[in-house]
């Protein structure tokens, strides 16, 4: 939501929309931020509050460097490459571009004391267009590095021999959708460093999607699946 409260005011230009961008990011950063490892945490009062996911931290170090650039206030770039830092550290393989799911922590330690290392459209796409974003204001090299190594994971382990994102096809629950996340910062990446192979990925990918739609052409998120025509998805 706060995402969509400070793209509203990209496009707008109204106040009212970064305030309430910044005015949640303050409330959420404040209330989940896990001192002893700089991480935001899963969840208040569901799972363990020791617990900090990528599909929290990715998508909060992308909201604050969009914060950062509307208010000019470069305390949310560092709250943002701190995030992204330590995500790094403990929720990414930086030689193969492989996002991990989630971590459990000891709070007297600091020590990790379970992962799930499944790899998914949504943290691929959030970590990378985080690394995108924070590579445009820092320029430090490791960002364009682990974007580049970020999306070249998912063009290989999560797409079919067509370059085909095949991952969550289930046509109910919220998996499908991940798949639009990952295309939004891959959209990102591409625009910003004028990638045709990527571009063209992401077209055929669109091609896959359009040709699947049903007869009142409405299609869904996962793609490799026609959509029906009872009207249910």
């Amino acid at each position: 939501l706060v995402i969509a409260a400070i793209r509203g005011y990209q496009t707008t230009g109204k106040q009212m929309y970064l305030d309430d961008a910044k005015r949640n990011f303050d409330l959420i950063y404040n209330r989940a931020y896990l001192g002893y490892v700089g991480l935001l945490r899963w969840a208040e009062h569901t799972g363990d509050r020791n617990g900090a996911n990528s599909c929290i931290n990715g998508p909060a170090e992308v909201a604050a460097c969009y914060i950062a650039a509307a208010t000019g206030d470069e305390s949310y770039y560092e709250k943002a490459r701190e995030l992204y830092d330590n995500q790094r550290q403990y929720l990414f393989d930086p030689a193969t571009g492989h996002v991990d799911d989630s971590v459990v922590f000891n709070p007297e330690t600091g020590n990790v004391v379970s992962r799930n290392t499944w790899a998914s459209t949504y943290n691929q796409g959030t970590m990378l267009g985080a690394a995108v974003l924070l590579h445009r204001h820092y320029g430090d090299a490791y960002y364009k590095q682990d974007a580049d190594r970020i999306l070249a994971f998912a063009k290989r382990e999560l797409c079919n021999s067509f370059g085909i994102v095949h991952v969550c096809q289930n046509v109910d629950g919220d998996f499908q959708g991940f798949k639009g996340i990952l295309m939004r910062y891959a959209g990102l990446y591409a625009r910003e460093y004028q990638d045709a192979d990527t571009q063209n990925w992401l077209i055929g990918n669109a091609f896959h999607a359009y040709n699947n739609i049903n007869s009142l052409s409405y299609g869904h998120s996962a793609w490799l699946t026609k959509a029906s025509e009872d009207h249910l998805y």
